[in-house]
């Protein structure tokens, strides 16, 4: 869409971050800050072959591995050594093999082996550098005479073995003596335990009569059937926790569902996903502890020349600080998160997610991984209903409110990961809403912020949230927040009472500018953190009362603007609809005076530029609705009515630095009804933190309700000098890519392709662009804008702000 009255685009906040693993607070790994994302544990000596099945929380993992006469063997991979577990005692045959596939936090290790010369595989226990036999059922052959699959803190193991005289196999339990024979279900052949938990607890799968296979519970000396989904022919336990919480997934005519079984019921978690990473290269995540370090195999090269070794994963953490599936607090609007998972990396990533639940329930981690090839890009419609359908338990019925981590593993580099949430409610004719970014452990919040822009009124409200990014034992948190009216007239502070999170904690207040005893119609909030060592994030939402849409309002650290001099706005907007409102907050002690430019091929000037002042007092915020009409107003020449206007506008302090400035825009537009307006809030980019040579736009969209932009603003910086642009575009479900563009920008301009991937190619529905800089010396800013419409004039023409990615 094109900056003109028949539709303009509109603005949402989405601030990619670089995803750089960090040293600091509670995201680093105790011992591997300086390790590889992606360790090669390498083979035995002379071995072709690795896998890695299962890993403790000390990080030492156990799988198996090829010799040097080709044939399997068990390994213990602990302190940087990957140890040969060898064969049960009394075997020399040198082709013999062995296998471990799970262990404990005790170092204990349970696998098979063979257990004599002519081939019988028996289970083994290996422990204290010894490995023990530990019989079987008195069956051979079927899938092995005994195999252990898992192994408790307390060391009982479970696993299958065969029944003498049949090809059947029985679950079985080693109480650290003897191996007893869990049975089967009625009228049922065979049964396979899969998992058990610290209190004896096995599940697994088992025959049914039908000769159908369902998911049973072994607990207090009775297998429990617990059948299926409606609709569903079999199913299969996977796991078990410490409070006896079943999880698995049920199968039926084209379709795997995810289920979790407790208090005697088992409840649908929606779709699974079935599919794999294509092309050559793989990365397969088998088993995370802990700490979120991971153990699989992987190739060992990006082409199909590659070996498959084990591996074990860093993962890079993303942090979402909010997903939800709600209905608004006011007119019951229903909204829902949209996540964009995107990896422009050259391997593929196996994903996982651990969701902390603020309102409703579903607390956990996904016990699998998803993947993303290498290059691809992912728009998931539904967070909350995918993370269900991952196995979380989080209720299909209800608000459902809550922080989201992500893991990427098998990345060659953190910077290769993206995830990003829009989070949109249906109104009159289609969507309308705000998009947010992931946060990496360097974006992670630890010195004081600021949210601006903060109103409360008939038109508008203005929440404010904040987390706690710790993960794990990082420990709680407590912020201290500050509300100030912005006014000079009638300066107010308010101190509220500090606030205490767990890592992963959520927490919003709604109206913050009438809470605890306020009465302001304007203002703003500092947000410091006051005991704790984990990171923190923050941001405000200003919610149109009439229209359920909103504006998402992203912190500005304190410190962060330190020796800086100029600001860029992005884009100052008028047409027949649409308007610009700045917003200018000075927290600092001193009054602060802005030079400012607005260039715009409209104006009417020499140069197609104004110019105009702009003075805030000590603590003052300043609101300016619609800015170019106000520039008439005071006598600004060359904006008359009738042209549209959109263009950068570029601002710079008349002395010292920018330090307690902020300099931001909300444009907005009233809706097709008539009832509110559909606005969004933008910040200004900082003297030296615009791109200098490439940089990526992700979360693209072309399709029936959504089309993209692609916007370029060369901040004139440096000298006078235009830039000169290559754009290639990419098919994120493909990763290929489609086109490539050459265009310039000259000194303060701005550009827009409207509608890029419906002009350049027709048939991807979701993509991204690089942008590289292949001439000129100044800085640039580049960002999209996904709009609600297939086409201009459809939908609501809301949109989102997507800013370049690093």
């Amino acid at each position: 869409m094109n900056w003109a009255p028949q539709g303009f685009w509109l603005f949402r906040v989405m601030a990619f971050v670089l995803l750089v693993w960090s040293a600091s607070g509670a995201w680093k790994l105790a011992g591997l800050s300086s390790e590889p994302l992606t360790l090669d544990l390498g083979t035995l000596p002379d071995g072709d072959f690795s896998r890695a099945n299962d890993i403790n929380s000390r990080g030492q993992i156990v799988g198996e591995s090829s010799t040097a006469i080709t044939s399997n063997h068990a390994f213990l991979f602990t302190d940087g050594v990957m140890i040969d577990l060898g064969v049960l005692p009394g075997v020399s045959n040198p082709f013999a093999g062995s296998s471990a596939n799970a262990i404990n936090d005790r170092g204990q290790v349970v696998g098979y082996s063979s257990a004599s010369n002519n081939g019988p595989v028996h289970a083994f226990l290996f422990s204290d550098g010894l490995m023990r036999d530990l019989g079987t059922l008195g069956g051979v052959f079927t899938f092995g005479d005994s195999v252990a699959v898992d192994i408790s803190e307390a060391g009982h193991v479970a696993g299958y073995a065969s029944e003498p005289g049949s090809l059947t196999s029985h679950a079985f339990l080693f109480d650290g003596s003897q191996m007893h024979d869990l049975g089967i279900l009625p009228g049922g052949r065979s049964s396979y335990a899969r998992a058990i938990n610290s209190s004896g607890q096995i599940v697994g799968y088992a025959d049914t009569p039908s000769g159908n296979q369902h998911a049973f519970l072994f607990s207090e000396g009775v297998m429990r059937d617990l059948g299926t989904l409606p609709g569903h022919t079999d199913s299969f336990a996977t796991s078990i926790n410490e409070s006896g919480v079943v999880v698995g997934y049920s199968v039926g005519p084209n379709e795997r569902r995810a289920f979790q079984f407790s208090g005697g019921v088992m409840m649908d978690l929606g779709n699974t996903e079935l599919g794999g990473v294509t092309g050559t290269a793989f990365n397969y995540l088998q088993a995370v502890n802990g700490a979120g370090i991971g153990a699989g195999w992987s190739q060992t090269r990006e082409d199909a020349v590659g070996q498959i070794h084990a591996f074990r994963f860093i993962p890079t953490p993303v942090f979402i600080p909010v997903v939800l599936s709600a209905l608004a607090q006011t007119g019951g609007a229903l909204f829902n998160s949209e996540m964009i998972l995107a990896n422009r990396g050259s391997r593929p990533a196996a994903i996982r997610f651990t969701y902390t639940s603020a309102i409703g329930a579903g607390t956990g981690s996904t016990s699998s991984a998803t993947y993303l090839g290498a290059g691809q890009q992912r728009v998931i419609s539904n967070t909350i209903g995918y993370l269900r359908g991952q196995g979380l338990p989080i209720p299909n019925v209800g608000n459902q409110v809550g922080t989201l981590s992500i893991g990427f593993y098998g990345l060659s580099s953190a910077s290769d990961a993206v995830a990003v949430i829009r989070t949109t409610a249906g109104v009159e004719g289609g969507q309308a809403g705000l998009a947010y970014s992931g946060i990496s452990p360097s974006a992670a919040l630890v010195g004081p912020t600021y949210l601006t822009g903060l109103r409360q009124n008939e038109a508008d409200r203005s929440n404010v949230a904040f987390q706690n990014v710790g993960q794990g034992d990082a420990g709680n948190i407590t912020l201290r927040l500050t509300v100030f009216s912005g006014s000079a007239a009638n300066p107010v502070s308010r101190t509220l009472p500090d606030e205490i999170l767990a890592p992963g904690g959520f927490r919003q207040i709604t109206g913050i500018l009438s809470y605890d005893g306020l009465s302001l119609d304007q203002g703003y909030v500092r947000i410091e953190r006051v005991s704790g060592t984990a990171p923190y994030y923050a941001y405000a939402v200003i919610n149109d009362q009439k229209s359920a849409d909103g504006s998402f309002i992203p912190p500005v650290l304190e410190s962060s603007l330190v020796g800086r001099t100029r600001l860029t706005l992005p884009a100052v907007v008028e047409t027949n609809s649409y308007s610009t409102e700045l917003i200018v907050t000075n927290w600092s002690p001193v009054r602060k005076s802005l030079k400012c430019t607005f260039q715009s091929e409209a104006i009417q000037t020499a140069g197609s530029k104004v110019e105009f002042n702009i003075e805030a007092t000590p603590g003052e915020q300043l609101i300016l609705p619609d800015l170019i009409q106000r520039l008439r107003d005071v006598g600004v020449a060359g904006v008359p009515k009738g042209p549209s206007y959109a263009g950068a506008m570029f601002a710079e302090v008349s002395s010292g630095d920018i330090t307690g400035l902020s300099l931001s825009a909300r444009t907005s537009a009233a809706s097709a009804s008539g009832a509110g307006r559909f606005g969004l809030f933008y910040p200004a980019v900082p003297q030296g933190m615009a791109s200098a040579n490439s940089t990526w736009v992700f979360g693209l969209q072309q399709d029936f309700n959504n089309r993209s932009n692609l916007a370029l603003v060369n901040t004139g910086e440096t000298d006078e000098s235009t830039d000169v642009f290559r754009i290639e575009l990419f098919d994120g479900s493909s990763g290929k890519r489609i086109d490539a563009i050459e265009t310039n920008v000259k000194a303060r301009g701005f550009l827009q392709l409207s509608s890029i991937f419906s002009f350049y190619s027709p048939t991807p529905q979701n993509g991204y662009a690089r942008i590289t800089r292949l001439g000129g010396n100044n800085p640039f800013i580049a960002f999209g804008i996904v709009n609600d419409g297939g086409a201009p004039g459809q939908r609501t023409g809301d949109g989102a702000f997507l800013s370049s990615f690093p």
